[in-house]
């Protein structure tokens, strides 16, 4: 078990004083007693044992007012299920103060009971020994088991061989297109199987400027998710090398993929750039792009935006093929413990629900489009059924049979990601910037600072 002091020591992070939510003792049913005779039944009865007691148990992640009317109903369930044993309620934070809080919660050996571990630090968290392997209690389990998953959700479950949470959520990125802006522009949709030149010239295509219409956006001027899709098609590579001890931003393959959409910014002016702004209130959703990139559970948000009446049509598509490969990101986060955690097996009674397919029945049945680990078809088939049945089985097909298929990767953050993701962001300013700089020497010096970084946590650890 990590104490506090060690905690903090290796963390470096300050820790407050946080309220948790207790967790009694589970107790055993009282065994059946022989019939005594009548007049012994009150005394019987002042010595039977005292009823079981009510663990009351709570689940933490982040959101606003409508994740907690969210949670709040999907819990109901849970409660109803295990009605006199059991009762949860979620605990929500605003989605900038959860993690900080989070860390503060198990710096100070006051845990939440279960938690929704973020996929960018399971391996920091695991790394400090501040969370708990669940890896026999999964596979023992008849609701939380890895046979109903995706691959790629079964993957986000593990590090270093071992399972550390049960599915929270899992989604990955897709590419989707405006049919509309394609027809007006006498074009046709790509192919499933379109190249990065392909992708490029089609988007220099379609600008309007005249209507604010980008041809794209820009798939590589972010930390992480679309930018490691491509940077992998391009080189099959991250930023850094699998030993975690060399970064590659700065490889030719790296290289020729930022001069790329540099000049697709800048000279073709297909994707929007502080020379060619996009104008407020002209996003994707509201049918600006021509090509764009968004999660898997887009359809909800582009049917909640247009209250059911989306004004253009659209379909998913496969990322363009790099030199390389043609890969889709994809993330798990995770329903999880803290190592600490006086009473693991009272908890682990909603991780397994909450993370397991009883749980996922519920949050399907929402309709809220929470991002599905799921394998069971009809549960996908319920997800999309706001979308016109044809659309809602092609949907389907593509992500079962397509995204997780083969084309999605789940992708395994390292413990430094972190500090590393800061350093990019300020070379993407400067690539992407006013005056965009040079990119060659830009991700050497990106580079040589992240060198620093990983030989810094490797003599740490």
């Amino acid at each position: 078990m990590v104490t506090r002091r060690n905690f903090l020591r290796f963390s470096g992070v300050a820790a407050t004083a946080v309220i948790a939510a207790a967790c009694g003792t589970a107790q055993t049913m009282p065994t059946d007693e022989p019939e005594m005779e009548e007049k012994e039944a009150p005394q019987a009865a002042a010595e039977e044992a005292p009823a079981k007691e009510l663990q009351k148990l709570s689940i933490h992640s982040y959101g606003g007012p409508a994740i907690v009317e969210r949670y709040e109903t999907t819990l109901t369930a849970f409660n109803e299920q295990f009605a006199g044993e059991y009762e949860a309620s979620p605990v929500i934070t605003a989605f900038a103060e959860y993690n900080p809080k989070l860390l503060s919660q198990l710096a100070a050996d006051v845990p939440p009971d279960v938690f929704n571990m973020w996929a960018q630090f399971k391996s920091d968290y695991v790394e400090r020994g501040i969370v708990l392997d669940v890896t026999d209690r999964i596979k023992a389990s008849e609701t939380a088991n890895l046979d109903h998953f995706l691959q790629p959700m079964q993957d986000a479950m593990a590090y270093k061989g071992r399972l550390w949470g049960t599915a929270q959520d899992f989604n990955g990125t897709v590419i989707y297109l405006n049919l509309s802006i394609f027809q007006n522009a006498g074009m046709d949709a790509p192919s499933e199987n379109w190249s990065m030149d392909e992708y490029r010239d089609t988007a220099k295509r379609l600008v309007d400027r005249d209507n604010g219409i980008f041809g794209s956006r820009n798939l590589v001027n972010t930390t992480g998710s679309d930018n490691f899709a491509v940077m992998w098609n391009y080189g099959q590579h991250f930023w850094v090398d699998d030993e975690q001890s060399k970064s590659l931003v700065n490889s030719p393959a790296s290289v020729e993929m930022y001069n790329t959409f540099q000049d697709m910014a800048y000279a073709d002016r297909s994707v929007p750039s502080p020379a060619e702004p996009q104008g407020e209130g002209q996003t994707f959703r509201e049918g600006y792009y021509a090509i764009w990139d968004a999660w898997g559970n887009e359809p909800f948000h582009l049917n909640r935006v247009h209250e059911g009446n989306v004004p253009f049509d659209w379909k998913f598509q496969t990322y363009p093929a790099g030199p390389m490969d043609q890969k889709h990101f994809s993330q798990g986060h995770l329903w999880s413990l803290a190592a600490a955690h006086e009473n693991p097996d009272v908890a682990w009674v909603l991780a397994e629900w909450a993370g397991g397919i009883e749980g996922w029945r519920q949050w399907v049945s929402l309709g809220q489009g929470q991002p599905l680990p799921v394998a069971d078809r009809g549960l996908w088939e319920q997800y999309y059924d706001f979308l016109p049945a044809d659309k809602a089985a092609a949907q389907t097909d593509f992500m079962l049979e397509r995204m997780y298929g083969g084309l999605a990767f789940n992708f395994q953050y390292w413990p430094t990601y972190g500090d590393c993701s800061g350093i990019m962001s300020e070379a993407h300013q400067s690539i992407f910037g006013e005056s965009p700089g040079e990119v060659k020497s830009t991700l050497d010096d990106a580079a040589q600072r992240m060198d620093a970084i990983l030989e810094e946590y490797k003599n740490r650890s």
